[in-house]
């Protein structure tokens, strides 16, 4: 997998926006799961923190985590 950002907010949208949906978690310990890109965005910019953003080419597949607070602590 090729690592795009690291706890970003405007580059981690322009990463994904062109795309329909992403597979996307909420906090470290959480697994993946497919969400609409556009409910995506609106939870990165509604974090305190931004996200990570990494591509897998095998899979065409952008995976997208934004951490939660106890993940911070």
């Amino acid at each position: 997998m090729k690592n795009i950002c690291t706890l970003q907010f405007q580059k981690a949208v322009d990463a994904i926006k062109h795309t329909k949906t992403v597979m996307y978690k909420h906090g470290v310990w959480n697994e993946y799961y497919m969400r609409k890109t556009e409910d995506v965005i609106k939870s990165i910019q509604d974090s305190g923190y931004g996200a990570d953003v990494r591509y897998d080419e095998n899979s065409d597949r952008y995976f997208v985590s934004v951490p939660c607070d106890a993940d911070m602590w």
